[in-house]
């Protein structure tokens, strides 16, 4: 954490208070496109489609149009769109459970524990590719080849949240930094990073 207050990124939606309708999108735009991609264009997108309600009566071309600047545009405004009908449906909230998170169109784990992290600041990873490579250089290798099944990552991830006194969110957000600019797939910075000491894998 004394690494990620100087090094840590600057993102629009890394505060505590950023809104629930706001996390959601924004993990579904971060996945498959860069976060600086994201935090670039994602301000102009929520002035068009300030809530689901806005995004559930949109035109479809219009949806697309707006997201264009973050990929996979059609794919996304169709996914979007689902989710947002459902969630009007529900009356505007969305589910409390992990379980019915994980029903909702465009919701995989990654998508439930963000909500979880931000709605009710449970420690809870945010499981990606960059994590989980952090986590097993440090760690040992897991067994499964999805991160999202594999119980030795997912146990580890948990416990090393549970287990630290720090912001869930703010941990969360320095492991997923540290990863993504020291501990590259490809020729890691070990000489810059603060866990080198007492990493097994270090170089």
């Amino acid at each position: 954490m004394e690494w990620f207050s100087e090094n840590g990124r600057k993102f629009s939606w890394r505060k505590n208070d950023y809104p629930l309708y706001r996390v959601v999108v924004t993990e579904l735009l971060l996945q498959r496109t860069r976060a600086e991609t994201v935090d670039r264009f994602i301000g102009n997108f929520f002035e068009l489609y300030p809530d689901w309600l806005t995004i559930a009566r949109s035109e479809s071309a219009n949806l697309q149009k707006a997201l264009e600047p973050f990929g996979l545009w059609q794919r996304r405004a169709a996914t979007l769109r689902k989710l947002a009908t459902e969630i009007k449906n529900r009356g505007g909230t969305l589910p409390e459970s992990p379980e019915e998170l994980v029903m909702l169109p465009g919701f995989g784990p990654y998508i439930v524990n963000a909500v979880l992290l931000y709605r009710e600041k449970s420690p809870v990873p945010l499981l990606d590719g960059s994590m989980a490579r952090l986590l097993e250089r440090y760690f040992g290798s897991r067994g499964l080849v999805d991160i999202r099944d594999d119980p030795f990552l997912n146990i580890i991830a948990r416990r090393v949240l549970r287990e630290s006194e720090v912001s869930p969110l703010s941990l969360n957000w320095g492991m997923l930094d540290l990863a993504a600019q020291i501990c590259a797939p490809a020729s890691p910075k070990c000489e810059h990073c603060p866990l080198t000491k007492r990493c097994p894998s270090s170089t």
